[in-house]
């Protein structure tokens, strides 16, 4: 497996204290996106200092099995994220064996633009999965982000069919989605497939300096301020107002960001 980071003690990916993996690779390219290093050619990122791993299951279980105690004393775990971690299904499952074995709690974030089967093959392990609704109309999905909305929402909705344990999170994103409008037909969209809880995550550009370092133009440079947790506020009485429930905890992180 190919991994660019592991980074240990954080709160911002699943329930207490986690240690979270971070898989190279991408389905998708949000020209917003705070980690290039996930997808940017290899040859790019060596040439710029940028250094990834190649690890087996059982070299990432010696890393993550540090901070044990951490994760029983907080309810904590070990989450996969990337990139996609999904990508990747059979050196993923090898490594979810491993950790089901230390009964060590499991959160894998994903974009859900990935085949659905998959999916299906980690249900067996019992994860967590934050779910990352960038937007649910099919044009602004494959013009910004070259992903497909009717897979994506097609996997959300197997997920919630199978009654697996799905925390949707929606990134606010200037230029894209930040409007009335683009939220509320998200909205609308995620009240078809039943979803009752939403985070939603502010736009932020703390992984510009990553595009610099790698001499590569940040596609978003028109927007270079980030939102703040009260500019979220109009669109969680939105989601109040749809007579849905809602997940009060905000987190400034769309994505993890590693510093060189």
């Amino acid at each position: 497996m190919r991994i660019f980071n592991i980074q240990r003690f954080c709160v911002d990916d699943g329930k207490g204290i986690r240690t979270t993996v971070f898989f190279r690779d991408c389905p998708l390219r949000c020209k917003w996106c705070a980690n290039p290093e996930s997808w940017v050619k290899e040859e790019i990122l060596e040439k710029n200092g940028f250094s990834q791993k190649q690890m087996t299951a059982t070299e990432i279980l010696a890393e993550v099995l540090k901070d044990k105690v951490y994760y029983q004393n907080s309810g904590g775990g070990v989450t996969l994220s990337g990139g996609e971690p999904l990508l990747h299904i059979n050196e993923v499952l090898e490594l979810l064996k491993l950790l089901k074995k230390e009964d060590i709690h499991i959160t894998i974030e994903t974009c859900g633009n990935i085949p659905t089967k998959n999916i299906e093959k980690v249900l067996e392990f019992s994860p967590q999965f934050y779910f990352d609704i960038k937007h649910t109309n099919q044009i602004k999905i494959k013009d910004y982000t070259q992903g497909d909305s009717n897979l994506i929402l097609k996997n959300l909705a197997f997920l919630i069919k199978k009654n697996a344990e799905v925390q949707v999170r929606i990134p606010v994103i200037p230029g894209f989605n930040f409007s009335q409008d683009d939220i509320s037909e998200i909205f609308t969209d995620l009240s078809k497939l039943k979803v009752n809880s939403v985070i939603l995550l502010p736009y932020h550009t703390l992984g510009k300096n990553k595009y610099t370092k790698l001499q590569l133009e940040y596609p978003w440079s028109e927007y270079p301020t980030m939102l703040q947790e009260k500019d979220l506020d109009k669109f969680y009485k939105l989601w109040e107002n749809k007579k849905h429930s809602y997940n009060n905890q905000k987190s400034s992180n769309i994505w993890r960001i590693y510093n060189e």
